[in-house]
């Protein structure tokens, strides 16, 4: 889990979406299950609130619209 204070964090992983990042879930689909890609889980969903209690074990509240990823 990372906290990050950006004003549009896709347009910031835009040019590096190809070397670090599994979009799979995305319009555009690179790095399908690659192993050690991260992921937006959220699908573009912005996080409001996280409850973490170990690895795979977590809850999310996410703001109920997403916004239109481009890439």
């Amino acid at each position: 889990m990372y906290h990050i204070k950006t004003n549009d964090f896709y347009a910031d992983i835009r040019n590096d979406v190809n070397k670090w990042f599994d979009t799979s879930e995305l319009p555009v689909c690179v790095n399908k299950k690659v192993p050690g890609m991260m992921k937006d889980e959220t699908k573009g969903k912005i996080i409001k609130e996280v409850v973490v209690l170990r690895a795979k074990l977590y809850s999310l509240r996410c703001m109920k619209k997403g916004r239109k990823i481009k890439m």
